[in-house]
């Protein structure tokens, strides 16, 4: 791994390949200003990129919800929303919502520690874990680990939220 943290369990899957090369290709994206936006391992390499740290088995920590994926409800039901995040209130994503609060699924087994350097908290779980996050006072940069149901408007709604996520982006909003 990539932060100094403890060795990571036999067991765990790791992919040392895609690290060399995302996490670089994150560093040079920022340095030149090309926009990216991490969604749930995305979220986790950002973090990583810019001095963060991960818990890496969420489900282990006194008073953490299990946010991984659940494998006793059938195929179908796995991606339903599970829990509220509350959303920043000077934030993109309560704009975006028109609300502090919106329900989300729930699919990481790691989750950020130590926030990296110049980012800030978008989204809480009712447990603490930071659900996204987006760089400080700089257009290009954003991440959730969540699908947050207060998005998934496919209607004129649903496309003004993806229309302003495309314009902050491109150049701040």
């Amino acid at each position: 791994h990539n932060f100094g943290g403890e060795p990571f369990p036999d067991d765990e899957i790791t992919d040392p390949d895609r690290d060399a090369t995302v996490l670089p290709l994150i560093r040079a994206c920022i340095d030149h200003g090309v926009p990216i936006f991490g969604i749930c391992r995305g979220i986790q390499e950002i973090n990583v990129a810019l001095g963060g740290s991960l818990h890496y088995r969420l489900h282990t920590l006194p008073g953490k919800l299990d946010h991984r994926m659940r494998r006793d409800v059938p195929h179908e039901q796995r991606h339903d929303l599970r829990h509220p995040v509350s959303l920043a209130p000077d934030g993109l994503l309560a704009e975006l919502a028109g609300s502090l609060e919106v329900m989300v699924n729930t699919l990481h087994g790691q989750g950020i520690d130590r926030l990296g350097d110049g980012l800030e908290v978008e989204a809480l779980a009712p447990d603490g874990v930071i659900e996204a996050v987006r760089q400080c006072g700089a257009a290009g940069v954003g991440c959730v680990t969540i699908l947050a149901g207060g998005f998934a408007d496919s209607g004129a709604a649903g496309r003004r939220r993806q229309d302003k996520l495309v314009a902050v982006a491109r150049d701040g909003g």
